[in-house]
């Protein structure tokens, strides 16, 4: 629901509450968050004795619907509270719950506060304070004012003749932790000791808050402050008959005193405790920690006193110590204040309850398994393994076994089951396999690498390295990095594999080899007859001579990325992706010819930032290359004994000698070298516009008197290469093994 002003313009999202919560109880679908449940006994609890200040009988709401009361709150112009302030309605923030609507208003002072109108009406003003007595003067303390949204100002409002009560407090534009995930293991070690002391505060003050979830705690001024009283009970002797909060964050004791109707529990700060647990856990996932989970796996996650946790991090482990002692179903083994300042100290502390391992063995294809690693290395072993695994997560196997007293594992299974059935079932089970077992290796269909390394080294040493194309397709390595513990690895590696990872899906081999030797212990490629294994290696060897670079293949690799996918994915492993996918968009609209001159400008850079020499490269472009048929011509041209062209005119004579003394401005990398030998490709190409290089009109004389003669095979341009013609005798040039000799 978007919040807005009297006039219907959006100005702030309120928190979304599920008002149906308690049709988990008829047995529907369970809630993903549910609503504060209102203590029917706020005043007097059946059977028990009314609290002290507490009104003597009931006051007729002018209500009977508490949407038609939140209504008519937020069509309210301003409140006035006791003291004769008077605060401007802005707008509603909230609506939700059952016991009060708030409003944004603006302060005498011009600033942004927020009103709590409470939805049972008083008779005066002293009455509706006699029940809150405690609470405001707590939060009057110094304490109060650190821990708490603390209240302001309060007063009555008017509506259809009852009088309503409200409270006005601070605004917290930040809103709450609902949607929340703590990112650190530090930042939950000082949010722990922090609300650990702000709830022991308020203990000692003798009040159990009894609602804590995310949405009652606030962003406020940089630090996290406590809100929404509505239901917090003075606890006289550290105990109370009074239940109340909401579903799922309520300890087991005040859901069973519910259930039973039996008045007679009493509770004390542990419920508390157990909210608190239930919080963490929930702000650990970034969600409800029961999200999606039917009410019978959520009441054997409660009966067995451990939280459904999905997400995985190398200090889960320590925090669910603390988890599984806040959530203890029994409240006498429950963790208190002091249990949590332990954990705090020392994370490894469980409060001296040790934790029972499987009750019974797991069995498949025969074999027994009674631990999660066993069961983790039986699924993987082989293939034949795997598909059995497979078929029994999808069968409901896995989470029907797991139900009774894992239901972390069992909930692992049933959301792979809803993830992955129609989508992918391989990577559903992979998936699954992290939960069960977050230490183990990357696994595939019978495959386990136990390490980014394991699987480079296997890429780059197999001939099929597209094989393993599917782990990469599959996001399967990307998923072992953020779901395994103790897997230390920096941002760049995270960002090469999600790279490599994307890649894969149009070019399974290239990002095999790009994977390879990325994390290979030693990078490796074949070519040219020989064993590469650094960037210097390689420019050397493609450009050693021109039989390497044209007669090897190695011409039509670089322009094209499925022939040449071992080269490319070694060029990337150095870094070299961006500067070849930029050069690659850059010649997706040129000819052959200009398409060639921009790999070598690519390799040329990236030679350039490896620090490898690239002079190699250049002086190939200029002599073999793109460069090399101007030059080749040019040679010819310069020769003086048996001239091999011939001006017939005085435009052709002209041009020959225009070639003849061409001189190339200094350059250094190819592109500077491509720009500085501009000029006599036009030159040349014009050459070929005035040639007259047909041998039998040569040899007849049948050609006009005009133009450029040539007198040797040799300079006809009938050689076709980079998609362009040259001279016949650039072929025998880059053909001598030795680099050639002009004819």
């Amino acid at each position: 629901m978007e919040h807005t002003d009297r006039d219907g313009a959006p100005f702030r999202k309120e928190t979304q509450v599920d008002t149906g919560w308690r049709a988990r109880e008829q047995g529907a679908d369970p809630p993903v968050r549910q609503a504060t449940q209102m203590d029917t006994g706020w005043r007097a609890a059946a059977g028990a004795p009314p609290d002290p200040g507490a009104e003597s009988g009931p006051i007729a709401n002018a209500y009977a619907r508490i949407e038609d009361f939140q209504e008519a709150v937020g069509r309210l112009p301003q409140l006035t509270a006791s003291s004769g302030a008077v605060y401007l309605v802005k707008g509603t923030l909230s609506q939700a719950g059952g016991e009060s609507a708030v409003l944004l208003c603006t302060a005498p002072d011009g600033r942004d506060v927020a009103a709590k109108v409470y939805y049972e009406p008083v008779s005066d003003l002293l009455s509706a304070i006699a029940a809150r007595k405690e609470v405001l003067q707590y939060m009057g303390t110094e304490d109060g004012q650190k821990y708490t949204l603390a209240v302001s100002e309060l007063g009555l409002v008017a509506l259809r003749g009852s009088q309503y009560y409200f409270e006005i407090m601070p605004y917290c534009p930040e809103g709450d932790l609902t949607q929340y995930r703590v990112p650190s293991f530090p930042d939950m070690v000082r949010l722990v000791y922090y609300l650990n002391e702000a709830l022991h505060s308020m203990h000692r003050a003798h009040i159990l808050h009894r609602d804590i979830k995310p949405a009652n705690l606030y962003r406020l001024d940089g630090r996290i402050v406590i809100g929404d009283f509505g239901v917090a009970k003075l606890a006289k002797a550290g105990a109370t008959r009074h239940t109340a909060g909401t579903d799922c964050y309520r300890a087991p004791e005040s859901v069973l005193a519910v259930t039973s109707g039996d008045a007679a529990f009493f509770f004390d700060e542990k419920v508390d405790y157990y909210s608190l647990g239930v919080t963490l856990g929930c702000l650990y996932e970034g969600h409800f920690v029961y999200e999606k989970m039917d009410p019978a796996m959520i009441t054997a996650a409660v009966r067995q006193s451990r939280l459904p946790l999905t997400r995985v991090e190398p200090w889960r482990e320590q925090l669910e110590n603390l988890l599984n002692g806040l959530c203890r179903f029994d409240s006498t083994h429950r963790f208190g204040y002091e249990d949590v300042r332990r954990w705090v100290v020392d994370r490894n502390y469980t409060g001296g309850i040790a934790e029972d391992g499987w009750p019974k063995a797991f069995r498949m294809l025969n074999e027994e398994y009674r631990d999660e690693k066993s069961l983790f290395e039986g699924i993987t072993r082989d293939a034949a393994h795997w598909n059995e695994g497979r078929d029994l997560l999808y069968s409901k196997y896995f989470e029907n076994f797991f139900i009774s007293f894992r239901t972390d594992l069992a909930r692992a299974a049933q959301l792979a089951d809803e993830h992955w059935r129609t989508r992918d079932r391989d990577k559903g089970l992979s998936v699954f396999l992290k939960s069960l077992f977050a230490p183990g290796p990357i696994v595939w269909r019978g495959y386990t690498f136990h390490s980014l390394q394991a699987l480079g080294d296997k890429m780059v040493s197999t001939r099929t390295p597209a094989a393993y194309g599917e782990l990469l397709q599959k996001q399967c390595v990307s998923h072992w990095l953020s779901n395994t513990e103790g897997i230390q690895v920096n941002e760049t590696t995270v960002d090469v594999v999600d790279a490599i990872e994307k890649a894969s899906l149009k070019e399974p081999e290239l990002a095999c080899h790009w994977f390879g030797n990325s994390f290979a212990q030693h990078r490796e490629l074949q070519i040219c007859g020989r064993t590469v294994t650094t960037l210097g290696e390689l420019l050397g060897t493609l450009f050693q001579t021109p039989r390497n670079f044209f007669q090897e293949e190695v011409y039509h690799k670089l322009m094209d990325r499925t022939d040449g996918a071992a080269l490319y994915g070694f060029l990337y492993s150095f870094g070299g992706q961006e500067i070849i996918e930029a050069g690659l968009a850059k010649a997706a609209s040129c000819d052959e010819f200009g398409k060639m001159c921009v790999l070598f400008g690519v390799l040329d850079t990236i030679a350039v930032k490896a620090g490898e020499d690239p002079q190699p490269l250049r002086r190939f472009f200029v002599q073999y290359g793109p460069v090399g048929i101007a030059a080749y011509t040019k040679r010819l041209i310069e020769r003086t004994d048996s001239p091999v062209y011939r001006g017939l005119n005085p435009d052709g004579k002209r041009l020959l000698a225009q070639i003849a003394g061409f001189r190339p401005a200094p350059a250094e990398t190819v592109d500077e070298l491509l720009g500085a030998y501009a000029p006599l490709l036009d030159l040349i190409k014009q050459l070929q516009i005035d040639l007259i290089d047909n041998p039998y009109c040569v040899s007849t004389g049948l050609y006009e008197n005009k133009g450029v003669l040539c007198t040797n095979l040799a300079g006809c341009f009938a050689f076709q290469i980079f998609g362009c013609s040259a001279p016949l005798g650039f072929h025998g040039w880059i053909e001598s093994a030795a680099g050639g000799v002009a004819p």
